[in-house]
């Protein structure tokens, strides 16, 4: 793999280093550069105690760290201090592995299921615990963006559920930070009081962003639940509750059947109580009429009209017997009071015509 060059004189040029190993590397590979380096130290008694510590234990961080000083890198003096101090803490804890136990009966005793390292959220926090460092190094000041960080992470990590985990460590440093600052909690204010008032205030603010950031990527994260589409009722459903009145043997009519309005153009209502006769329009011919209840909906308030008229068997017929396209002139030409349409239909009411 071709390492690009980088710019290692400032703690921001490793934190740029760190970044692309981060992406374009691996924790196997984090460990073969950690006792690469070593052996071309010729730190052998350091490098046999580390080599005894399980992968999943050893920071990926320092890995890289270690890849770019046998690259011939040189690091900011802190930066070289903390990685030959992590060195040593490493060695201590190789020097304290007891040996593996020998084979049963010339059979390996059986392993433990090894803890699954790319689960673990901690092992991808190595660039962000870098960029506290130097947050509080360059007075507390930062550009650091964790939601573009979290952006970076590989596939089998970058899950809601893992980021809310990731944003529950970082808020509880808040909470300590925070504590100290609002002097809630006296041991606290002791533990922090090396940080100026100002400081404190700053890192207040820059762990809020980074427990901010979390909640707003996972919540990018979650699967958006798809909204259950509405059922178009039957027709059968909707004319359930219609009243109206089947037939009039006066005006020898028979009502035609209510299931037959839902999506038409057009349709005629006689009221044989009051002699009102009613045709309602469509609003949307693309649609039609609909019903709900015993009300007639989509119909235009406009050129639906009602008519009070005085023949009502020789005008019921003319409506019934004329073509489509005339049965409007035909209802202009029927004398009668015209009043406005009401939407309701009732039992004295009978639907003699319906236009589809």
């Amino acid at each position: 793999m071709k390492i690009p060059e980088f710019n290692t004189d400032d703690s921001l040029g490793v934190v740029k280093a760190l970044n692309w190993f981060n992406i374009n590397s691996n924790k196997k590979a984090s460990r073969s550069y950690l006792l690469d380096f070593l052996l071309d130290m010729n730190l052998k008694s350091q490098l046999a105690n580390i080599k005894k510590i399980p992968e999943e234990q050893l920071s990926v961080t320092y890995g890289y760290v270690a890849k770019l000083l046998t690259e011939g890198y040189e690091l900011p003096e802190k930066e070289e201090h903390r990685f030959n101090g992590y060195i040593l803490e490493l060695s201590d804890i190789g020097s304290k592995i007891e040996p593996p136990e020998p084979k049963l009966n010339g059979k390996k005793p059986k392993k433990s299921k090894p803890w699954n390292y790319y689960n673990d959220v901690n092992s991808y926090l190595g660039p962000v615990e870098h960029e506290v460092d130097v947050f509080i190094q360059n007075d507390y000041r930062s550009d650091f963006s964790m939601y573009d960080f979290l952006k970076t992470l590989p596939g089998l990590i970058n899950k809601s559920p893992n980021i809310l985990e990731i944003r529950d460590i970082y808020k509880k440093q808040l909470d300590e930070i925070s504590g100290a600052y609002d002097k809630s909690d006296g041991d606290l204010v002791e533990a922090y009081g090396y940080i100026p008032r100002m400081g404190l205030r700053r890192y207040v603010a820059f762990m809020q962003s980074i427990v901010d950031d979390c909640e707003k990527y996972a919540n990018y994260l979650k699967p958006k639940r798809k909204p259950r589409k509405s059922k178009t009722p039957t027709r059968m459903k909707m004319v359930k509750n219609f009243k109206y009145k089947e037939s009039d043997e006066d005006l020898g009519i028979r009502s035609d059947d209510p299931v037959g309005i839902p999506g038409s153009k057009q349709v005629w209502i006689f009221n044989t109580k009051n002699r009102l006769l009613f045709h309602y329009d469509a609003e949307d011919v693309s649609v039609g009429l609909s019903i709900s209840g015993s009300s007639l909906k989509g119909y235009n308030k406009e050129t639906s009209r009602c008519k009070k008229i005085k023949k009502p068997f020789d005008d019921i017929q003319k409506i019934m017997q004329c073509s489509r396209g005339d049965v409007d002139t035909v209802f202009d030409k029927i004398p009668g009071k015209e009043f406005p349409n009401g939407q309701r239909v009732n039992n004295d009411m009978v639907i003699f015509r319906i236009i589809k």
